[in-house]
Formats: structure tokens, sequence, C-alpha cells
């Protein structure tokens, strides 16, 4: 599929190796095993630590530096808010030995929850949870060692799903304990934990933590006593960073804010789709809503008169409409009011259908097709500077749109217009605010049906 949606352009996709040690690589990032393989001769051979594909031909993988800048691939999948999966914790003393009197506490703030279980001898759990966010943190009884939170930050729990989380007790007589809270303000007393990245560095510069926050916005990390180390933050809304000095057996909690633009209005952000049929896969439900709960939506259009109608909500009502015109793109368009890439209920949203061929007293080219479903023969530019004082000047052209490759089994496949470094891929898939009921992440290769569908 992969290599039929976008040729042999390299693209980053969701493999990591922290220290360059590929042999101890066996989940891809969104936390599934690593079922089947498409490396290059000879690779990966340690040049890097992030996948790359396309790098000997298509659909091959290499392995390149993160800081490398290289268009990604994004996926997006559904998760059943009904069903269940399981996750799978392991629980080890700072030897890598298994602890078998550990407690694994599993946590949603979706859900609302907080489950615990105890071990097996061999300092394993497993635990069926309902579909959903969740994170955990393990602790001992005896309390010579520190708790320890998931690095991972968030699993996505998917009905049927299997995850894996391993949890490391290390003793408080040696090692202080840092936490990173982070998150914002939405009112005067209520915080909003924050997807972030967070690096511990010492005054060497040498990492001794890489991980991602917690559905409570939290991740924290054992650290040997000193002074000086560096917690770096990466969010959404910007990066931050604090020093910090360690002592054994003590805890240190450090918080960041991030604040918010409360007074953007947002810009236009596009997403291009070649058919009728990927362009409802994605946005369908959207269109089923007519804009109920978008207060923003009727705009001006009042004031306008439009040229023709579809029944927006119906996908063949749409596809019939559309076919005189044999438009070649089409392209979901909305104003993203709070800045995360993603269209929210409430948010003004309309189709620009494009390249259409010459029908009856219309002349060809580009007409825009409203919430409601009114269709004027504007140009999306014009359109929306009358429908609603938007000026989307400057936002249009490929560069600026996330190319949509296609579905393969329930998952929905981008890329990226830009280039990044597999780190601020990475940043961008694991912050990106979808909404409940799916998730994102850099791209998995599963099987070979999915490399070459």
């Amino acid at each position: 599929f992969l290599i039929d949606a976008y040729g042999d352009e390299h693209a980053w996709i969701g493999l990591h190796a922290p220290d360059g040690d590929w042999a101890m690589v066996d989940h891809w990032t969104n936390g599934d095993p690593i079922e089947y393989t498409n490396w290059a001769n000879n690779e990966p051979n340690g040049s890097g630590d992030c996948g790359l594909t396309n790098f000997d031909g298509p659909g091959t993988w290499d392995d390149q530096p993160g800081e490398t800048y290289y268009r990604f691939i994004v996926e997006v999948e559904d998760f059943d808010e009904d069903g269940s999966g399981t996750v799978h914790a392991s629980v080890y003393d700072h030897e890598g030995n298994p602890n078998d009197s550990a407690t694994v506490i599993f946590f949603s703030v979706y859900h609302d929850s907080i489950v615990g279980f105890g071990v097996d001898d061999n300092g394993e759990v497993s635990a069926e949870l309902p579909s959903g966010p969740w994170s955990a943190y393990a602790f001992d009884s005896d309390t010579t060692t520190h708790f320890d939170l998931w690095d991972g930050g968030v699993v996505h729990v998917e009905d049927g799903s299997d995850d894996f989380v391993d949890l490391f007790l290390y003793p408080r007589e040696e090692y202080g304990f840092v936490i990173a809270h982070v998150y914002t303000m939405i009112n005067d007393s209520t915080q909003e934990y924050l997807d972030a990245s967070v690096i511990i560095e010492d005054n060497e510069g040498n990492i001794h933590f890489e991980g991602y926050t917690n559905v409570w916005g939290d991740i924290g990390d054992p650290l040997p006593p000193g002074d000086d180390y560096l917690v770096r933050v990466e969010s959404e809304y910007g990066y931050q960073e604090q020093y910090v000095s360690m002592v054994a057996d003590f805890l240190t909690v450090i918080s960041f804010q991030f604040q918010t633009d409360e007074e953007e209005d947002g810009g236009g952000v596009e997403f291009h789709f070649s058919t009728v049929d990927s362009l409802y896969l994605a946005y369908g439900s959207v269109f089923s809503t007519m804009g109920a709960d978008c207060d923003s939506c009727p705009g001006n259009l009042s004031e306008m008169t439009a040229d023709d109608y579809v029944t927006i909500r119906n996908q063949e009502y749409f596809e019939s409409w559309a076919s005189p015109y044999e438009f070649t793109d089409y392209f979901f368009q909305f104003i993203d009011a709070n800045g995360n890439y993603e269209h929210d209920i409430g948010e003004v949203y309309a189709v620009s259908c494009e390249n259409g061929t010459a029908s009856g007293d219309w002349g060809g080219g580009n007409m825009t097709v409203a919430y409601d479903g009114n269709v004027y023969w504007l140009d999306f530019i014009d359109f929306w500077d009358q429908a609603y004082d938007f000026d989307w000047e400057g936002e249009d052209g490929e560069d600026d749109d996330f190319e949509f490759l296609g579905e393969f089994e329930g998952h929905w496949y981008y890329l990226s217009p830009m280039d990044a470094t597999w780190h601020d891929a990475y940043m961008f898939t694991d912050t990106i605010d979808v909404g409940e009921g799916a998730q994102v992440y850099l791209g998995t290769i599963t099987s070979p049906g999915e490399n070459d569908f």
C-alpha cells in the first residue's frame, strides 16, 4: 500500500532505538510489537537511531540519525470505545532482575478510573482494560525503592489489543527521583494536562532520560545525586527548561506551565483528497452534523446567494452531484481555532472542489461547498473572505497540505508536507489532539500487505 501510495520518497516511520541499539528494539513507538520488518541489506547497521523507509528501493528500511530532515508518515486509527484490550506490565529492579513483590497501577482520566494489580513471581502482570488512553506506574511494598512512571506516557488500548510496558524500581538510598508536571490553565482553578516530550541531561550533556508525559501530565525518573540536571520539555505550546539538583532518597517535583493565546482566531488548515470516497472516509461524520454545535458556521452566508445545493451529509448524493464536474481534487478546510491541526466540534468548515470541467452554466475550475450544503461558484479564497471575513491568502498550496495516502484495514495514512527531524515528527504525532475515539502516531508497517498494497 505505502509503496503504491507515494512512491520511493524517503520518509520517517515509527521505529526508534534510543541508545542506537537496534537489537533491543522489539516494539513500534505506538507500543505495537514488531512482527514484520523489511530492512535493506545489512541494515540496521547502527548509523542512526531512527527508522526511515524507501532507503534502498521502495519499501526498504534504514536507520538514520534522527536529526536529519525528511517527510514523515502519519497513521490515524480509531479505537472501539466499547471494547477492551490487554496491557502486559513487567517490573524490574535497577539491575534488570524481575521484582516479584511490586504492584502496578493503571489509571485513565478518560475513564476516570484507577486499578491496581500485584505482579506474579516473574514480576509480570496482565490487565484487561477498557479501550482508551491509559498510563501506568509501579511501586513496591518494600519502601526502600522509588516508584516508577512508565516512560512511554500513554498507551492507547483498543479492542483486542496487546500492549507492553516495562517499569524499573531504583533504590532510594542511591537515587533521587524527579517528576516533571506539564500543564496549562483553562481557567483560574482548573489545569489541563499536556502531552509533552521530556529529556533530562546532566551538566556534561549526557542524556539520562527520554520519555513522555502520562494522562496526568506527569513523567519522571530516578537520577543519581548531583547538581545541574537540565530538564527539557516540549509541548504543542512551546519549549521550556529548568535545572534541578538531585538528593538521594528525595522526591522533587518541578512544574511546567504553558501559556495559550486564547485571543488567537487560528489559521486555516486544509487536507487534500483525490476522491469523494477518501474525503467521506475521513470526514463523513463531520458532514453528517450539518454544522450542529457550530455557532460560527453561518457566518455571512445569509448575505450570499448560493449557486447550487448538495445534500452534503449523504456521500451518495454528493458523489452524484460532483460527478458531472469531474473534480480532480477535494480539500476539507476549516479554521483551526485551537491550533491543534485537527477539526474539532464548533470549528467552521467547508469543502473546496477543484479543477472541475465546465458543465451547464458553470465555466469550470473551482467551487466551494459550505457546511450546510450550499454551493458557491467561488474559489475557496474568495469564499472564505466573503463568508467569514477570513483571509486564506497564502495558505494555499501543496506545501501546506498533508497528503492523504489511503486507507488500509481501518487505518488512515497521510504524508507530511514538510521535512522534519524524526523527533519533531514524533512530537507532532504525540501531541496533536485528535479528540476522543482516535489516535495518531508515526506510521507502523506490520505486514507485507501494508508495505506493498
